[in-house]
């Protein structure tokens, strides 16, 4: 077997290679149903990329949803004017945005193409 890090050659058997010490298993050990229902609950949340390990994409995701929903929040507490609704207009598009995100994601759980931090496939 070849490590996708070094190309070093190791056993068949061999779990870790043994020049650097990288995991040589093919699917990740996260579970696919587990994320897939983090991804239809919590989606628009991003807690199914922090399950899968990739926190910065979490973040983003959840940042993406946070912030629009608590400007257009607080925005509601002004006078209704030409650019506030510019603004609200905007938000709703970053909001669609995270929507398409989520909806992607859950089709890459699906079909298994979704990896997670270290580059293994969700099994």
């Amino acid at each position: 077997m070849v490590c996708e890090h070094c190309h070093a050659l190791s056993e068949d058997e061999a779990r870790y290679c043994s020049r650097c010490g990288s995991s040589l298993e093919l699917f990740s050990k996260k579970s696919r149903t587990a994320a897939l229902i983090l991804c239809i609950v919590f989606g628009t949340l991003g807690v199914h990329r922090a399950y899968l390990g990739k926190w910065w994409t979490g973040i983003l995701q959840f940042l993406t949803f946070s912030i629009p929903i608590a400007l257009g929040i607080a925005s509601f507490r002004w006078e209704l004017s030409t650019a506030l609704l510019v603004e609200l207009c905007a938000f709703g598009i970053i909001l669609l945005g995270n929507g398409i995100w989520v909806v992607i994601d859950a089709s890459r759980i699906v079909s298994r193409t979704m990896t997670d931090a270290l580059g293994k496939r969700i099994g």
